[in-house]
């Protein structure tokens, strides 16, 4: 495992690279492909949180006119990552088709209800709001002969 210091900007190596985390109860997953795949999964979403949690943005300041822009001279702030996180888990759960959708998996455990309650208090619980975080494109098919029969 790896460990930054965002204030330091130092880096410890613990572990093995590419060892990763667990399955989060304290056990590594047996080795099949689906294991595999899971495990391949958690170490690239891990990997993509971890970059976006490094990202910064330019602090703002305020013009003349009371308007605010981007400071390229100032200093940086750390990126919103909680914003990113909770955009980014509302995208994946309109692509997947809804929050309990995305939960079924353990939709009773403690981490599915954590989630569940995050996506309500961004998209609302009746999801009104989840379709307008969909990222991929939405397919309908339709039976032609179906439907002029």
């Amino acid at each position: 495992m790896t460990v930054c210091d965002p204030t330091e900007r130092t880096t410890t190596t613990s572990t093995t690279p590419g060892e990763g985390p667990s399955n989060g109860h304290g056990d590594s997953p047996r080795a099949t492909p689906a294991a595999d795949a899971y495990r391949e999964k958690l170490l690239e979403a891990s990997g993509v949180l971890t970059a976006a949690a490094r990202l910064v943005r330019p602090r703002l300041q305020r013009t003349d006119d009371g308007d605010w822009i981007d400071d390229l001279m100032g200093a940086t702030d750390q990126a919103d990552w909680a914003e990113l996180v909770t955009l980014a888990l509302a995208g994946a759960a309109a692509n997947f088709g809804g929050v309990e959708a995305i939960l079924a998996g353990r939709s009773g455990s403690w981490e599915a209800e954590g989630i569940r309650q995050l996506l309500h208090s961004t998209v609302g619980p009746a999801e009104n709001a989840l379709w307008e975080h969909r990222t991929e494109p939405l397919e309908i098919t339709l039976h032609v002969d179906e439907l002029l029969a």
